[in-house]
């Protein structure tokens, strides 16, 4: 964990519109788990039908699970969607936005699929990627709201997955061009 920036994690989710939230708080500052077991400890203690993985070194906007909770009202209804991701907002320490342009790393999960379809916890980085290739090798689909940029996704040299996916990340394809982006005003990174 990062102690340097989990209470702005936790104080975003806590000053959320959307209020109906189980917050679980795993501690690993010591590192001794892999992310991939911490995300699986994480489905396995909720309770609710989705689940969201937050880094403790982001935050969310405070409408950002309103807006997921409508967006799976309304799409993720068919079974092949067990997964709802946004586009995010790179960032590093200095505040200086680096992307604008990438889809958040994790996303909300179906507990369900999550339950029966574990994340690597043999893996040290690129866990999201491995999980979205399996879930695509299943058959099963992310539903990506590109619309909304609320994830505020902190880039700094204790990422585990490093400075590189930035580049990696906003180079990335997402298919049909949103209308409207142009429009989106961010919350201020303070």
């Amino acid at each position: 964990m990062f102690p340097e920036y989990v209470d702005k994690a936790i104080n975003s989710v806590k000053g959320q519109t959307f209020q109906d939230i189980e917050l679980i708080v795993l501690d690993n500052k010591e590192r001794t788990h892999s992310i991939g077991r911490m995300f699986n400890q994480g489905a396995e203690l909720a309770s609710a039908d989705w689940v969201y993985f937050l880094g403790d070194d982001d935050f969310v906007s405070p409408d950002y699970f309103a807006s997921l909770k409508m967006f799976i009202d309304r799409y993720a209804i068919e079974e092949k969607y067990v997964a709802v991701s946004s586009y995010s907002i790179f960032f590093d320490d200095e505040k200086k936005v680096m992307s604008t342009n990438a889809m958040t790393p994790m996303g909300a999960f179906r507990r369900d699929y999550l339950l029966s379809h574990k994340f690597n916890e043999d893996l040290e980085k690129y866990i999201d990627v491995d999980y979205y290739k399996r879930l695509d090798a299943d058959g099963k689909k992310a539903k990506i709201m590109r619309w909304h940029f609320g994830y505020y996704y902190r880039q700094h040299d204790g990422n585990v997955s490093g400075r590189k996916i930035i580049k990696e990340l906003s180079n990335h394809q997402h298919g049909d061009n949103v209308s409207g982006r142009e429009n989106i005003k961010p919350i201020p990174l303070n």
